[in-house]
């Protein structure tokens, strides 16, 4: 059976779910710990002299438990571009577990609008093609082979990033791709040791990479971001990177030219903010919240972009097209502003040009006494995400540059220092003192900066905000921000009987806000952080008349290879001493790091190290 839906021109593709993350188990007996396991797997890629490219895919998927097509497996996906794309399904059916045949029917293909296109005028025009499989039992094997082709004005070249894995386990998979004799294919082949097959087909130069008993994505949480840690494939037939960077930067949105409405708007920001950085932050806030974010992958636009004007008249746009707004409006505001285009490091090769491994967009904001500030155009930053881009290369877009120009940065000192006095009364009331001093990424200081009320929710729940009686010796920059409170809790802390019990403050910037509550005994993937950490606390509690704390004095260093940690806590009299540090200096750790990075964290997060109790003595 052959299923045809012909449109105008080419496209991206998601299929069935191929979800999570990576497990070193071999794929003998798998059977028996997964839902399904994916007998082969086929994707081509061909690139015709004309320019259009054809996709082909291909697989066969054993299914071994009932969850696997009630809820994973039960219907592929296919998104395309009707105005660039045809597609046709070549074939579909299904081999039920006694050997019968069913073939899928015409009404198991139905087309609907994309879930991330819904809201968007502007490209509802897309599709997706919903496949629903018949026949699905345990041990039924679905089979699915379809094709998208395009024109060859869609896409720049033929380029992809392949991640060489898929949420079940996987018998064989084969990634070709074939270009004319005269075409050279660049390529780069990550996490995994596997080189092509190169042969000639007619007028063709093919390129195989065959992959067997891949095991399945592991579900373990806390993975590096991107899938950096995966087997992945990136390919591209342009000369380099800095081709498809000049063909992306030659649209007419980069030239930023707006409209009335824009300058208008962007005026009234000026003359509400004399300061130069509070007037950036608050076009920063005009363009994320005004405008609607379009979750549009790139590709499927076939990286076209719309222009500031547009994306502004539209109240909307796509992550490029807002950053590229929030440029235009930086600009007109006298502020020197450019977009730069986000790549994990390990990805980015300047032989290798794949706007495939772009990940993301900021705006690079030159500022006079911050230096380079760089901000999102969909979301509203607590500080420069300078502090946050270990791991990321950041790309010049500007039309005019012969070359391509890129800015890595180093983590910075991420550090939470809090001392402080605590009071507890006889009535079980907390009142004390808390100065705090923040650097790198827990520093928000542009959230400080906009407004100082920010500082009082840093120790919520521990310590609410109508809690907080005095805010002083405030000092806000990118570099350091140190202030001081005055609390005093209204209501009693938790109390049973005689006894009562204190949850320790901490500032919820820190590894409190990463939630690692809980912690596997064992991991077999990398574990990243969202930044290397020093943070901080010593309290000095006094307490009534007749009260002690109910434990007896704690003092533990550690010092592996994660990092390091110390926890004291003592009582002389009426006075608790609490000193707890903790030094995380990695941004990802390793399998091999894993124990020591655990009993970090699990020290750190005890209970009795972070809630004391108390009783009072007859």
């Amino acid at each position: 059976m052959m299923k045809k839906i012909m449109m105008k021109k080419i496209r991206y593709i998601l299929a069935v779910p191929l979800f999570f993350l990576f497990n070193n188990s071999s794929l003998s007996g798998q059977e028996e710990s997964h839902d399904a396991i994916l007998l082969s797997m086929t994707k081509e890629y061909q690139l015709n002299e004309d320019g259009s490219i054809e996709y082909r895919e291909q697989k066969k998927l054993k299914l071994l438990t009932h969850f696997a097509f009630h809820r994973l497996y039960g219907e592929t996906f296919i998104v395309y571009n009707p105005d660039f794309e045809a597609l046709t399904i070549n074939n579909a059916f299904t081999i039920m577990a006694d050997g019968k045949k069913i073939i899928t029917p015409d009404n198991a293909f139905n087309e609907v609008l994309p879930r991330f296109a819904a809201n968007v005028p502007e490209f509802n025009h897309l599709r997706e093609m919903v496949v629903t499989h018949t026949g699905l039992e345990v041990g039924a094997v679905i089979n699915l082979d379809y094709t998208i082709n395009s024109t060859g004005k869609y896409q720049p070249a033929l380029m992809g990033d392949v991640i060489i894995s898929s949420s079940s386990p996987v018998e064989k998979m084969i990634v070709k791709i074939k270009v004319p004799k005269n075409t050279t294919l660049h390529y780069k082949i990550l996490n995994i040791r596997t080189a092509p097959e190169i042969t000639e087909e007619n007028d063709f130069m093919v390129y195989s990479w065959t992959f067997n008993s891949l095991p399945a994505r592991s579900h373990e949480p806390f993975q590096p971001g991107n899938h950096t840690s995966l087997p992945r494939l990136i390919f591209s037939t342009a000369k380099d990177m800095y081709r498809m960077l000049d063909m992306l930067t030659q649209q007419d949105a980069f030239q930023y030219k707006i409209n009335k409405p824009i300058t208008s708007a962007v005026e009234q920001v000026m003359t509400d903010c004399k300061d130069d950085l509070k007037m950036i932050l608050k076009l920063q806030k005009m363009v994320v919240d005004d405008l609607n974010n379009y979750n549009i992958p790139l590709k499927i636009s076939g990286f076209r972009t719309r222009t500031p004007v547009a994306t502004w008249k539209s109240n909307g746009g796509t992550e490029l097209e807002k950053t590229l707004l929030l440029t235009a409006a930086l600009r007109y505001a006298g502020v020197k502003a450019s977009p730069v285009a986000m790549i994990p490091n390990h990805l980015f090769d300047k032989k290798i040009g794949s706007l495939d491994i772009i990940k993301g967009f900021l705006v690079q904001v030159n500022t006079s006494v911050h230096g380079l500030v760089y901000l999102s155009a969909t979301d509203k930053d607590e500080q420069s995400l300078k502090k946050s881009l270990e791991g990321i290369t950041l790309v010049l877009l500007d039309p005019a540059i012969e070359s391509i120009k890129t800015y890595t940065y180093e983590p910075g000192d991420n550090v939470i220092l809090v001392k402080g006095n605590l009071i507890i009364n006889p009535d079980e009331l907390v009142a004390g003192e808390i100065s705090v001093e923040l650097m790198g990424s827990s520093n928000s200081y542009s959230s400080f900066l906009n407004d100082k009320d920010q500082v009082k929710r840093l120790f919520r729940p521990a310590i609410g905000s109508n809690n907080i009686t005095n805010l002083f010796s405030t000092s806000f920059s990118s570099k350091k921000s140190q202030f001081s409170i005055e609390f005093k809790n209204t209501s009693p802390i938790e109390t049973q009987e005689n006894y009562f019990f204190m949850e320790l403050p901490f500032v919820n910037k820190g590894i409190n806000s990463w939630h690692m509550a809980y912690l596997l005994s064992k991991r077999d993937t990398p574990l990243e952080i969202p930044a290397p950490i020093t943070e901080s606390y010593q309290y000095t509690i006094t307490l009534p008349e007749g009260v002690v704390l109910v434990a007896s004095p704690i003092n533990i260093n550690i010092n592996n290879e994660a990092g390091k940690l110390g926890i004291e806590i003592s009582q002389s009299k009426n006075r608790v001493t609490i000193s707890k540090s903790i030094s995380l200096p990695y941004k990802t750790y390793k399998p091999v790091q894993y124990d020591d990075f655990r009993l970090l964290i699990n020290t750190w997060n005890k209970n009795k190290h972070t809630k004391l109790t108390f009783k009072k003595m007859p």
